[in-house]
């Protein structure tokens, strides 16, 4: 690594279980801080390449209405990567808040699409509403769905 690297890192305390360090390491083959950084820059492209697999799978009605449907949710590990328990949820949005039909989506095109995403990109959707409603005051709603 040259000094100009080194000079723009900051330096961090931080608290890992043994068991992820002993994983990061392989066991203490390698050396801990490069690879965190691997595994932070290797999660980094990991996003953006789920994102890219989910862009233009749902229309901006749908968007909406999922974004409505997940509104003051938590998604627990349980279900993040759980696609019938997705569908159950909107289902559920749909019979109790009518949170597609209210924003011109149709569920059932909804749950269908649902049911061709891989566990990754369910995380995604979730993980991309789960964005818009951390900042929800600083993103349009209309700009965020045409996606």
């Amino acid at each position: 690594m040259n000094n100009s690297k080194i000079r723009d890192m900051e330096t961090k305390t931080l608290r890992l279980p043994e068991e992820m360090v002993k994983q990061l390491t392989d066991n203490g083959q390698k050396m801990l801080n490069p690879a965190l950084i691997e595994f932070v820059q290797q999660s980094f492209a990991d996003r953006k390449a789920a994102m890219l697999d989910i862009k233009g799978v749902f229309t901006s009605p749908e968007w909406i209405a999922l974004a409505d449907s997940l509104n003051g949710t938590m998604i627990t590990d349980e279900f993040r990567y759980n696609r019938d328990a997705f569908i159950i949820h909107c289902e559920d949005a749909e019979l109790y808040e009518s949170s597609f039909s209210k924003h011109g989506a149709d569920k059932k095109a909804v749950c269908e699409k649902i049911k061709g995403l891989t566990a990754i990109q369910v995380a995604t959707v979730y993980r991309r509403i789960e964005t818009y409603w951390e900042k929800c005051g600083e993103i349009d709603l209309q700009k965020w769905s045409e996606f």
